[in-house]
């Protein structure tokens, strides 16, 4: 493609001709101004630098609809906004709970809005598992806020800084590719995983896919993943509906909220009724649901949430690596933000000590996975 230069030395008239000197200059100021405006104008997504506070970010943006995601690369590369339009209204809507541009909070991260979970998701209990007949601890950090549990929670991306390793921007999509290797040497984890997310906004709503790799050429390792969105309403009145492709079990807990063991068939979340409760405390749920459908008969499951004041649904789906669903409804009575977390995840809680869906992957082995959202 030429430049806005090149294309003055083709077009510009030349000494032999007869406009006016004057008339020659109109003639290239106005074209001029019309290329370099074309040249600023560029493709209909951008992925664009910002920061909060001293936290380096990420913007991909559509600016024609004026849909957003927010990534904080330089910590954990959480999802910090996203800003989804209607397929049905055509209006934009604020998904998340943020953290209102306030870098210190994100930090503190009480209550883990938007973080991507790895290389575990929900608890472990009390930070201890065995891998290979090695016995490891994770630092305990449930305690600090509930000290009723004593789990380590959430994985240790909290504070890692990514590297982007792709930023990619055309007509029809933003993508962004960013990159952390865990050294080795965290305290319950000596293991060498890499993790490549790619966020890509487009015209069918945000989605976030997963490259797993062990950097180990003899040690397998392990991990699952998980996400944990607050998606912003008023959680009493919103109505929760697990896909109804799928059979569904409700996965029982101990008091120290790790699985027993036990689930049983649930028939609950289908749509009909709302969440309950009051503004203030909506009917409290910290549950967790369980796909039993094989991935053959249901390889994508989409969980609903509708908001009934916006007369709007956000839809998140996931891939057959992601075969729970937490859902929590705690933000209102605990923190005083109306929202509802539903988290996609890869194994079960406590996946390092019962298994269930526990990923292992050896050396130079890939594991690939995916989820989203979408607003209708």
């Amino acid at each position: 493609m030429y430049s806005a230069v090149q294309v003055l030395a083709l077009y510009v008239p030349s000494t032999s001709t007869v406009l006016h000197w004057k008339m020659r200059s109109i003639f290239i100021s106005s074209l001029l101004l019309s290329l370099l405006f074309y040249e600023c104008i560029g493709s209909v997504y951008k992925i664009e630098s910002s920061s909060i506070g001293s936290l380096k970010c990420k913007v991909l943006r559509n600016t024609q609809t004026g849909e957003s995601s927010t990534i904080v690369t330089d910590f954990g590369a959480r999802v910090e906004e996203l800003i989804l339009k209607s397929s049905i209204s055509g209006k934009l809507r604020s998904v998340l709970l943020t953290h209102n541009n306030n870098a210190a909070a994100i930090i503190e991260n009480s209550w883990w809005k938007g973080m991507i979970l790895l290389p575990w998701a929900n608890r472990i209990a009390k930070g201890q598992y065995s891998f290979f007949n090695e016995a490891y601890q994770l630092n305990v950090n449930e305690n600090s806020t509930n000290p009723t549990h004593v789990n380590a929670l959430h994985g240790l991306l909290a504070g890692k800084v990514f590297q982007v390793a792709n930023a990619d921007a055309t007509d029809e999509s933003a993508v962004l590719g960013v990159s952390y290797s865990f050294p080795g040497n965290e305290k319950g984890y000596p293991f060498k995983l890499t993790v490549m997310i790619e966020y890509t906004l487009d015209k069918n709503g945000f989605k976030v896919g997963f490259t797993i790799a062990n950097d180990m050429a003899t040690t397998p390792l392990p991990f699952y993943v998980g996400w944990h969105p607050y998606f912003a309403c008023e959680a009493y009145k919103a109505y929760v509906t697990l896909d109804p492709c799928a059979k569904w079990s409700h996965v029982e807990m101990n008091e120290n909220f790790n699985p027993t063991g036990i689930t049983n068939t649930f028939k609950g979340f289908d749509g009909t009724t709302p969440i309950g409760g009051t503004s203030a405390k909506p009917t409290f749920y910290d549950d967790e649901y369980k796909v039993l459908t094989s991935p053959n008969d249901c390889p994508r499951m989409e969980t609903k949430l509708y908001d009934p004041d916006s007369n709007q649904t956000v839809v998140l789906w996931q891939d057959s690596n992601f075969r729970f669903v937490h859902v929590f409804t705690g933000s209102a009575s605990l923190f005083k933000e109306n929202a509802v977390a539903i988290e996609p995840m890869g194994g079960m809680a406590d996946a390092y000590n019962n298994h269930d869906h526990l990923s292992v992957i050896s050396g130079d082995e890939v594991w690939k996975g995916e989820f989203g959202v979408y607003v209708t």
